[in-house]
């Protein structure tokens, strides 16, 4: 049975077995998580797959996005007015001015489940065609480590850095990987806490929670 995202109503209330790496800062744990923590580092070769995109314009909805109030169902909360820094450099960017419809992928270099899940993200933002915004969120992550990652996997879409956690408590994330769906209005009207096991997993949460399909 295909394991659906979570409504934003129930995402402090959701305890179930997913696969997600550690370090919860407080927050309530999924019930299997990994023993990684930010002290599990990984190296990965520096810009082998490409550079680092710039995090640019994530302020305006993609042209011919879907109305919020058609994008999305049920009860939607505001995304925190946090702002952080840029991986691809920039200007740093206010998370409660990002709009959609977009993927908002909290990840780290250090995250084993996160790196499983990278292809089936990359591949559904290919089958997308622009059609939905992509954006990588750096959990507890040092830069350098988080660049090459980035480069490594050739990720096609901008991340942004929290370097203390600050997402753990607004966001109700106790470790990476969490994928939030935002609507054009910027509300989170979904959750998706674990890992991803498949593209087609992927996508069909986008048609569902941002009513984009392929």
């Amino acid at each position: 049975m295909r394991r659906r995202s979570a409504p934003a109503a129930v995402l402090i209330a959701l305890a179930l077995p997913l696969a997600a790496c550690g370090d919860s800062g407080g927050a309530a744990v999924p019930a299997a998580v990994s023993s990684a923590g930010p002290s599990a580092t990984a190296t990965y070769p520096t810009g082998a797959n490409g550079p680092i995109l710039t995090c640019g314009g994530l302020d305006k909805p993609l042209a011919g996005a879907k109305p919020a109030a058609v994008a999305g169902s049920g009860p939607t909360r505001a995304l925190p007015d946090l702002t952080l820094d840029c991986l691809g450099g920039g200007k740093p960017v206010t998370l409660r001015e990002l709009r959609g419809p977009m993927v908002l992928n909290v990840w780290a270099s250090w995250c084993g489940p996160c790196r499983d899940e990278q292809p089936f993200l990359s591949a559904a933002h290919a089958a997308l065609g622009g059609r939905v915004r992509f954006v990588g969120l750096a959990m507890k992550d040092d830069d350098g480590p988080a660049r090459e990652w980035l480069s490594f996997h050739g990720v096609d879409w901008p991340s942004l850095a929290d370097h203390k956690g600050s997402i753990r408590g607004p966001l109700h994330v106790p470790g990476p990987p969490v994928t939030l769906f935002v609507n054009s209005a910027g509300q989170i009207v979904a959750v998706h806490y674990g890992q991803f096991t498949s593209a087609a997993q992927v996508q069909d949460a986008i048609a569902e929670h941002l009513g984009v399909g392929v």
